[in-house]
């Protein structure tokens, strides 16, 4: 099944909460709105794992992307990021992140899901 660029079960939008968008070097967008928590990774059939990034069809799997990599959380403070202990990490702006912490988002931020790049843009 395909997973919808937009969370079906996000709450209405809200200006409270930052927009985020992520942009692949293909120009495919993800778009993130509502105060929740936005899995990235690959699909995972087997444990019932849908991410709302599913970077399955976007080269997720030769890039080195686990199933349950990491999460950007959206909240009246703002967007994080935080990575779920993926095997080949995640990086922000080069840096690599500590596995269960929060990292404040900053628009034009560069996120590196192992070696699969991604822009932020925030839009508050």
């Amino acid at each position: 099944p395909r997973t919808p660029d937009v969370a079906t079960d996000a709450p209405a939008f809200d200006f409270t909460t930052p927009l985020v968008t992520l942009t692949l070097a293909s120009g495919k967008q993800f778009i993130l709105h509502g105060v929740q928590t936005f899995g990235i990774g690959r699909t995972d059939i087997a444990q019932d794992w849908a991410p709302f990034v599913d970077l399955e069809q976007h080269n997720g799997l030769a890039a080195g992307v686990s199933r349950k990599h990491a999460a950007i959380i959206l909240a009246e403070q703002g967007a994080f990021i935080e990575d779920y202990a993926s095997h080949n990490g995640t990086q922000q702006n080069g840096s690599r992140l500590l596995p269960y912490q929060r990292y404040p988002l900053s628009d034009g931020d560069t996120l590196s899901f192992s070696r699969l790049v991604v822009r932020v843009q925030i839009t508050a």
